[in-house]
């Protein structure tokens, strides 16, 4: 008898350790308790007794609003005799509300029609809150990345998109339930559908990466399939899930329109600025033109002379010079036209110092008629620069003729020589410099000297220097310019040497 006591008080003693409330009770809705352990009173405010004596039911302290769901798990549970489970608040004595989770199931009385419960209740308030709060966290994420205004989407380590947010689903024409565990490559073209696969295997396995932690420009492809380029960044991310991979996608098609609708327009206003500088160069050229012909027309009649006399030996010799003349009119012309022609903007590999000499040639009929000398003094082995030629060779040349009109506005007072000079500056740039001893730039005109429309000249349009400048910055390179001591400006610019 004695140790039978001493078992059941010591398992009432670790009853009441257990943390919560133990309870057994009738099965019934209003859930009389017969027994409660310690943890009662921590638990609802209401001391063992009240329940115990049934001066309060537990199916009083149950929230009104989750009374009828518990008491349907628990019927439900009952009626299959298997274990239930339900989680719900109750309202304590002190008027606070707890969530607890009721776990237990029925003990059937044998030689009876009674129905008992027997289970635990545990306190589990916190852990609601914080998945309260979690929810709420991953609400206001799941807002915040679906109300935004680039494409978000996230994959798994086999590439199945797992996430595609609004602005994705308006980017590429598709819904999230038709791309939900689809590969990300069909939102690639040619060459990346086919090699992605393999690029996230490779990652997986030795974390070496080309596009993940980094963004760059790439193409996509849209439902539809049309193209279009996109800047991407993609972060990696790790939690219990496992790996996963966050892409965040900028459309750049407008940007990128808009960048070819500006180069198209420097190129219109480059052509027109071209044709003006040619037209003022018109007569020069004519003149010097005329002299090739006038050769050729009095080699010809010398050479009929010749024939009709019977002298043929010395034809050869008249058919040489006729042919020297021709090529040096035609060269003029050509030059021209080289400078001229309206064509679309393509850059190539050059050599700067043969640029440089082209122009120097084809200004050199202007020089001589204002009497001026061009010099030109060559870098020796300078690296290539990838450049558009005309467009290089537009703003040697409109810088030759600018420091020319300097030079003979002071009646070139101050030497009658302009140089071009190309040199190698620090590795990298390839420095291009004109120095003219002309009048130099006045603190005035210096101000706005790169301005589009500002003019120092009757006839000007004012737009060579600005888009002489444009045209350089869009090769990488700066334009800039200052005053000599010995009177007259030097104008300089850089251009990045071939990588």
């Amino acid at each position: 008898m004695t140790n039978r006591l001493d078992n059941i008080n010591h398992l009432d003693a670790l009853v009441h350790k257990l943390p919560g409330m133990a309870y057994r009770g009738i099965y019934a809705p209003q859930r009389p308790i017969e027994f409660a352990s310690a943890g009662c009173q921590q638990l609802s405010g209401y001391p063992r007794s009240d329940f115990e004596d049934q001066r309060i039911f537990w199916a009083d302290l149950i929230h009104p609003d989750d009374r009828d769901d518990a008491w349907r798990i628990v019927s439900a549970a009952v009626n299959t005799d298997k274990e239930f489970k339900a989680e719900y608040r109750i309202v304590t004595q002190g008027g606070g509300e707890r969530w607890v989770w009721d776990r237990g199931r029925a003990v059937f009385s044998a030689g009876s029609d009674m129905i008992h419960l027997e289970g635990l209740l545990s306190d589990i308030t916190e852990r609601k809150q914080t998945e309260s709060e979690l929810y709420e966290t991953r609400a206001f994420s799941e807002a915040v990345v679906d109300t935004a205004a680039e494409a978000v989407i996230t994959i798994n380590v086999d590439g199945c998109i797992e996430t595609f947010n609004r602005a994705a689903q308006f980017m590429f024409g598709y819904s999230l339930d038709e791309l939900r565990g689809k590969n990300i490559k069909v939102l690639m073209p040619e060459p990346d559908h086919t090699g992605h696969d393999e690029y996230l295997k490779r990652y997986v396995q030795t974390d070496e990466a080309r596009i993940i932690g980094t963004g760059r420009e790439v193409l996509a492809r849209r439902k539809d399939g049309s193209v279009f380029p996109i800047h991407l960044s993609v972060s990696e991310v790790q939690s219990h899930l496992g790996r996963r991979f966050v892409g965040l996608i900028r459309d750049i098609s407008l940007q990128r329109e808009a960048e070819t609708t500006a180069r198209h327009h420097l190129e219109e206003l480059a052509h027109v600025d071209r044709l003006n500088m040619l037209g003022e160069m018109a007569a020069g050229i004519a003149h010097e033109i005329n002299q090739p012909l006038t050769a050729i027309s009095l080699f010809s009649q010398a050479g009929k002379r010749l024939l009709h006399g019977g002298d043929v030996d010395r034809l050869p010799d008249i058919f040489d010079k006729l042919s020297q003349h021709a090529l040096r009119a035609g060269d003029i012309i050509e030059r021209m036209q080289s400078m001229a022609r309206h064509s679309e903007s393509a850059r190539e590999s050059a050599d700067c110092n043969v640029l440089i000499e082209q122009v120097a040639k084809l200004a050199e009929t202007e020089a001589r008629l204002r009497d001026i000398s061009i010099e030109v003094k060559a870098g020796p082995e300078l690296p290539s620069v990838v450049v558009d030629t005309v467009q290089i060779q537009q703003v040697v040349l409109n810088l030759l003729r600018n420091g020319m009109e300097a030079m003979q506005s002071i009646d070139c007072r101050y030497g009658n020589v302009i140089t071009v000079e190309t040199k190698l500056r620090d590795d990298c740039e390839i420095e291009v410099v004109v120095v003219d001893s002309g009048c130099g730039v006045t603190e005035a005109v210096a101000e706005k000297i790169f301005t589009p429309f500002s003019t120092t000249k009757d006839t000007g349009m004012g737009m060579g220097l600005s888009l002489s400048r444009n045209i350089i910055i869009a090769h990488g390179g700066q334009l800039a310019f200052h005053n000599n001591r010995s009177g007259g400006a030097t104008f300089y610019f850089t251009l990045p040497v071939e990588k």
